[in-house]
Formats: structure tokens, C-alpha cells, sequence
């Protein structure tokens, strides 16, 4: 069987969840199975890629200021050639937009659906018109759709209409890398941790509103914020008005080993967001031994299962009570512990791959 990615996510994310997912999945195909697989990207930015692991069609470059049209052009030129050239019984699309490979319809298209947020939560974003359109032609050309988790199927169907015939569930791997960390020594204080972007949907506005609100929480713990990009004019001046400062709120950024650092000394890490097509933050929180508090919404007990506490993300008071209850319970703490490192064990890369690799098999026969 030959098969092709083509180039969307590996020319608009240099690190990013979805890019991760296709690379593990070019990866774990190329070593474990006697398929031929090719990323076919003429011009990319992504910095997971590398020749060792996964075959490529493509030249890397830095990414710059106004190289995006530049990158867009090529590779809508270039890529439909290619895989031409390459003659794939599967095209996996990457992405929604720039549907590539018009010069030959034999092969079947595979699209993967990671969340429906733009649809529910249009009024976070700025552009989800374009969103909700790019994805809307995209599922309508693709032969096979997979979702992410069983609520991102639910939210395909329910609001694109899409047959449940045409989807599968697959969830996605997760690699552990739990030796290598650095440490973060100038948290002194105990702190409880939140990861990733804090926009809209993300919630981390109702965190913080929980902790200044608390002086059992700010007296006792430091908030600590892993990237997502320094605090903007607009959260500092949020902290200042709630009453909290730089001495207890702080921002951190990073690669992947100062983040495992804090998750290996944080308290707690809470993950308060409205809505997750998947949600890889609290697995990773998991696998460095890190009690998890998270939303009851979306995906997150799916994925998470019985290894955390849960809380309604819209209640302040059921955020503070999931908190309090979890710091003040040392055997709690030890189960979810124990519970996460469990848990993580069933989010693999090779049945990810064994999975996906199902589908494609069904659709060429």
C-alpha cells in the first residue's frame, strides 16, 4: 500500500499537536509495517521532521515573515505533481484547506477531524467562517473521516450531518519521555500549573478568577502559566484588578524538558478548558507523575478517565471545591498518581497507526 501526506499542517506549524500526530504516524508506519509512506511537502517549516525517521518529499526553511504566501504558492503548484508522480493508493489530508492532488483521482482521501470548536465556539475566533467553510469541503471530498475522540465524532455528525458510516474513531498516541526534565529552581513556592493557550475557550480567565478569589489558594500556592505566549496588556491588567501580582502568578516558557520540570514539581495541574477535540496536556501530566484536576466537558473523561478530579468549567465554586478537595488529600493525590500512570498506557502510536492503517486497507479493497 502506498500512502501520502500531503503538506498543509508541516507548512503552517513548526511544533504543534496536529504535525506531531502525522509524524508519529509516518514514523511509527515506515518502521513497523512494509508500507510505503511519504510526506510530500515541497516547501515546510515543521521542525519534527527529519529524514531519519520519516521519508520526505521537500525542502525545509526557516520561517519568516511574509514566506507564508510564498509557501503556499509552491506547494499548491508543486504538491499535486508529486503525488501524481507518487501514484498513493491513500491521501491523507493534513488539514482542511488547499485540497492538493487534482491530477489524479484513483487514490482514496482520508481526513482526520480533531475538533469542532469554530463551529461551537464561534465567537472566540476571528475567522471561523473560514474555518467552518474549509472544513465543510474538505469532509464533503474526503472518502473516510477520522475523529479524534467519540465527542468529535458526535460533533461531526451531529452538526455537519455526516453518515456515521463514513467515521471512525481513532484516538491519538502518546510518548512518554519521563526521564528528561529541568528543573525550575527559582519556583520556590508550591504552585499549581496551567499549560497552553489561556484565549477564549481555554478558560484560564475562571482559573484565575478561582485563585485570586481564594486566600487559602494565593496564599499558599503560586499560578504558574506555561506558554501560550507571554501575559498580555490585557491579563496583566486583569491580575492587577483581581488583586494578585508577579509575585504570584507567573508566566514560563520553554522546550519540552523545563515543561516535564514543572510538571514533575507542580502541586497540581488543572486544566479548566470548555472544549478539547482530544486533550494531550493532562496525559502529559500523567506521565510525570502529576495529579490531574480537569473540566467534566468535551473529551476530557474519555481520554482521561478515572485519573483525575473533575469540575464544571463554567462554576467558579466547582473549580475551587475540585482544587481544595484534591491539594487537601494526600491519598487522593497518591491514587491519581498511580491512576495516571495507568492511564497513559492505553494511547499508543502503533495501534494509532495499526488502527489508521485498518482504514486505509478497507477503503482499497
Amino acid at each position: 500500500m502506498k500512502i501520502v501526506f500531503d503538506h498543509q499542517i508541516f507548512s503552517l506549524q513548526v511544533y504543534g499537536g496536529i504535525s506531531r500526530y502525522f509524524f508519529e504516524l509516518s514514523r511509527t508506519i515506515k518502521s513497523k509495517t512494509n508500507n510505503k509512506i511519504e510526506i510530500i511537502a515541497p516547501l515546510y517549516i515543521n521542525k519534527y521532521l527529519n529524514k531519519e525517521d520519516v521519508s520526505i518529499k521537500g525542502l525545509k526553511i526557516p520561517r519568516e515573515n511574509g514566506t507564508g504566501k510564498f509557501i503556499y504558492f509552491v506547494n499548491k503548484l508543486i504538491s499535486p505533481l508529486l503525488i501524481s508522480r507518487f501514484k498513493p493508493d491513500i491521501l491523507h489530508h493534513t488539514y482542511y484547506f488547499n485540497q492538493t492532488g487534482f491530477l489524479n483521482h484513483k487514490y482514496k482521501k482520508v481526513l482526520t477531524i480533531y475538533d469542532m470548536i469554530h463551529e461551537i465556539y464561534p465567537h472566540y475566533f476571528k475567522n471561523s467562517k473560514f474555518y467552518i467553510e474549509a472544513k465543510k469541503n474538505a469532509v464533503k471530498k474526503a472518502d473516510h473521516i477520522i475523529c479524534i475522540s467519540e465527542n468529535t465524532q458526535r460533533d461531526l455528525i451531529k452538526i455537519l450531518g455526516v453518515k456515521y458510516e463514513k467515521t471512525s474513531v481513532i484516538h491519538l498516541g502518546f510518548l512518554s519521555q519521563e526521564s528528561s526534565f529541568i528543573d525550575t529552581k527559582d519556583l520556590v513556592k508550591p504552585f499549581i500549573l496551567f499549560v497552553g493557550s489561556r484565549n477564549g475557550y481555554k478558560n484560564f480567565r475562571n482559573l484565575l478568577s478561582v485563585f485570586a478569589s481564594k486566600p487559602d489558594l494565593n496564599k499558599n500556592y503560586n499560578l504558574v502559566a506555561f506558554g501560550g505566549g507571554p501575559f498580555s496588556k490585557k491579563e496583566i491588567t486583569l491580575i492587577n484588578e483581581l488583586g494578585l501580582s508577579k509575585e504570584n502568578v507567573f508566566y514560563k516558557s520553554g522546550d519540552d524538558n523545563i515543561l516535564r520540570g514543572l510538571y514533575k514539581r507542580a502541586s497540581l495541574f488543572v486544566y479548566p478548558s470548555l472544549y478539547e477535540g482530544f486533550g494531550l496536556p493532562p496525559l502529559e501530566a500523567m506521565s510525570c507523575g502529576c495529579p490531574v484536576v480537569c473540566s467534566n466537558s468535551s473529551s476530557m473523561p474519555e481520554v482521561v478517565g478515572n485519573a483525575a478530579t473533575y469540575f464544571d468549567p463554567k462554576s467558579l465554586d466547582s473549580i475551587y471545591i475540585a482544587i481544595v478537595k484534591t491539594l487537601n488529600d494526600k491519598q487522593k493525590i497518591e491514587q491519581l498518581k498511580i491512576k495516571g500512570f495507568k492511564r497513559i498506557k492505553n494511547f499508543e502510536w502503533e495501534k494509532c497507526a495499526k488502527m489508521t492503517l485498518d482504514i486505509y486497507g478497507n477503503l482499497i479493497k
